[in-house]
């Protein structure tokens, strides 16, 4: 039974070789460590470097426009990762991937298999191998210059139309061979005309009879719903007697109870004068009455939410505590991740260096290569740091650095290694 690939080592770059890949002529490195650094200055392929294992690796979005160096007409990119040996060619005609084991046989999805190593690197399948069988044909008797396809067009038509006809014989042979007939039958056909017609005047009249059966069907339903109507009509009649009955005597008590006319009262006018003022202090109290009850609402409904946030907070402290981190101490706050209960953003650069190598380290768990473009923004220390934390996590490390003063840097000029004697190398 095979191993998952979760379960057997990671898989480093033992050998990048590249050619003409944007501003690379030729370059040839078997890094030595886990920190491998690319120096130089400006322009001279640092970045193409890293560009090879990116469009070896990924293909597809990783593959600029214009991957080949100007002037040049095919570049390669070869990686040699132990387990498996990567080379992706470029010419005139397009890509081409080749993915080799141990053995040197060639992997018959390539793309698929660098997918499942690395994670984080994504690429189109090989538009040759992907073809149907006729496609293939089509497109390489288009590169040799062999047109068949009116010669082609022409033999199809012929051999359909035969073989429409060679089944007809075949057909006929088979009925000639199979009929039988009797001597004694008459020569005269049956008028099977006059027969059809007659035949037909019978269905014309017993179709007739059945619509009209269906239509006095119809009638007869239509007769009952207008009787259930007429029911209905007359019980809402009947409903609307007793109502009226009812309001009528409701009327009576009321008028039988009705008081007589008050008397005049002579200081409606004074109240006249104050009611403004005693409504406002009403509509005061009112008001007040009315906060005070959705003061208590509010109160209540920021008690629930609390109450409900509390329960979120717990919920997600369990979701923290059973997610697995790939380093301890990291995880989330409302504004982000944080580290040992500090936002990560104000961490320092070593521990913000510690989170982000072992975070790719698990992204790519196979093929463990990280690529660094700006590390000129490091210092010493953190490419230390970053060479241990490579030897930490097992991982592969290459960084890009506007310098030519690094231990063990393999410096490039233009596009070139600058001697073979650095062919090898890596920071310890």
């Amino acid at each position: 039974m095979a191993m998952p690939d979760e379960l057997k080592p990671p898989l480093h770059i033992i050998e990048l070789r590249a050619e003409n890949i944007k501003r690379l002529r030729a370059v040839r490195i078997r890094p030595d460590g886990g920190l491998v650094l690319l120096g130089g200055e400006n322009t001279q392929g640092k970045s193409s470097c890293l560009d090879a294992i990116a469009m070896a690796l990924g293909g597809g979005k990783e593959i600029p426009l214009e991957p080949v160096r100007h002037g040049a007409r095919s570049a390669s990119a070869f990686l040699d990762l132990g387990e498996f040996t990567v080379e992706r060619t470029f010419s005139a005609k397009g890509t081409e991937l080749v993915v080799r084991d141990k053995e040197g046989i060639a992997q018959a999805s390539p793309q698929k298999l660098l997918d499942r190593l690395c994670s984080k690197v994504c690429f189109d399948p090989l538009k040759f191998m992907g073809m149907e069988p006729k496609q293939q044909d089509a497109l390489l008797k288009t590169m040799l210059g062999l047109d068949f396809s009116d010669i082609e067009k022409k033999r199809s038509i012929a051999y359909e139309q035969r073989t429409n006809v060679n089944r007809e014989v075949d057909r006929l042979k088979a009925l000639v061979t199979s009929s039988d007939f009797d001597t004694t039958a008459s020569k005269e056909l049956v008028d099977v005309a006059a027969l059809a017609d007659k035949l037909q005047v019978h269905r014309n009249a017993v179709g007739a009879r059945i619509a009209l059966v269906a239509l006095i069907d119809q009638d007869e339903a239509k007769v009952a719903g207008i009787d259930d109507q007429i029911q209905q009509l007359e019980d809402r009649i009947q409903e609307l007697t007793g109502r009226r009955r009812a309001l009528a005597g409701a009327i009576t008590t009321r008028r039988d109870a009705l008081p007589a006319e008050p008397a005049p009262v002579d200081d409606v006018e004074a109240r006249l004068k104050t009611a403004e003022a005693t409504n406002a202090r009403v509509r005061a109290r009112v008001e007040h009455e009315s906060l005070v009850t959705k003061l208590e609402t509010n109160e209540d409904q920021a008690a629930e939410l609390t109450a409900s946030i509390n329960r979120a907070d717990e919920e997600r402290a369990e979701r923290l505590a059973a997610a697995k981190f790939p380093i301890d101490g990291l995880g989330f706050d409302d504004a982000g991740p944080t580290f040992n209960g500090v936002p990560l953003a104000q961490a320092s650069q070593a521990e913000q260096l510690r989170v982000s190598v072992a975070i790719g380290a698990a992204q790519n768990p196979r093929i463990r290569v990280m690529l660094v473009r700006e590390g000129s923004r490091l210092d010493k220390a953190s490419l230390q740091l970053l060479a241990e934390l490579a030897r930490e996590t097992d991982s592969q490390v290459w960084v890009e650095r506007v310098s030519d003063g690094d231990k063990g840097a393999i410096i490039i000029e233009n596009g070139e290694v600058r001697s073979a004697a650095e062919e090898t190398a890596g920071a310890a």
